[in-house]
């Protein structure tokens, strides 16, 4: 008899409204998705949301558990668990000033649930969706949902300097899909909790192909970042996040 269930997770499978409920924190299920925005995302419903995000997850062939943990535990983090599509302003109000790093400048901070920035990569979605006017109006990626989310498989598909993100996922490779999604390792700890709840949430325990896959171990020396630029050129980088890490797992086993 087979003790592993491959119906039971996600692998080909469309996200319910359950298991979408159940990785949102209260204050979301309270107020609704977006509701940080101050435009037509604001309040979407989770089965309007759940729809497009489905129907892309097969449009992308982002289509194994393991994929889909990956994508969803990054854009948890990129959109602060749904609760905006586009970057912070500062508490006051005022713009960032990093915010001026962007080539192009303040205008093309980051929008989408992956929060694309700079001028060229508006350029390049909006030639993706064949809409000219993107470039000369950003906004419109975080005041439409159908933008909002296709932004994102845009980017995990086609847009990041290091390739296929969905490959990279299929490899299990945490490591250098967030350095392809966020360009550096902001928030690394949380992104993984994330990864290593939605192990659960989908499931995939019982996954005939990602049964005994795990979401607890990851370090460079086992992440094909190790072959890369960056890491010859940020060692002491690559130590903090290790350190991180190996803290985070440390917690980890004491609690479990």
């Amino acid at each position: 008899m087979n003790i592993f269930n491959f119906e039971s997770c996600v692998c080909n499978k469309h996200i319910t409204e359950d298991q979408f409920k159940s990785i949102m924190p209260n204050d979301i299920l309270r107020n609704g998705l977006f509701y940080k925005m101050n435009n037509d995302l604001k309040n979407t419903s989770l089965s309007t949301f759940l729809l497009k995000l489905n129907k892309y997850f097969t449009q992308h062939n982002v289509t194994s558990c393991l994929q889909k943990a990956h994508f969803i535990s990054q854009i948890l983090c990129e959109s602060d668990f749904f609760r905006t599509a586009e970057e912070y302003k500062n508490r006051d109000g005022s713009t960032p000033s990093h915010w001026n790093n962007y080539k192009g400048g303040a205008n093309y901070h980051g929008r989408g649930l992956i929060q694309i920035t700079h001028n060229y990569n508006y350029e390049s979605f909006g030639k993706y969706i064949n809409n000219n006017t993107l470039k000369d109006n950003p906004d419109i990626v975080c005041s439409t949902l159908d933008f909002t989310i296709k932004s994102a498989f845009w980017y995990w598909i086609n847009g990041s300097a290091w390739g296929n993100i969905n490959s990279i996922a299929a490899n299990n490779d945490f490591l250098k899909v967030t350095m392809a999604v966020n360009g550096g390792y902001n928030h690394v700890v949380e992104r993984n909790k994330a990864l290593i709840t939605l192990y659960d949430k989908f499931n995939i325990k019982n996954c005939l192909l990602y049964h005994d896959i795990k979401f607890d171990n990851y370090s460079f020396d086992t992440s094909a970042m190790v072959n890369s630029k960056w890491y010859e050129n940020n060692k002491n980088k690559v130590k903090e996040v290790e350190t991180a890490l190996k803290d985070f797992y440390t917690t980890l086993q004491r609690e479990n």
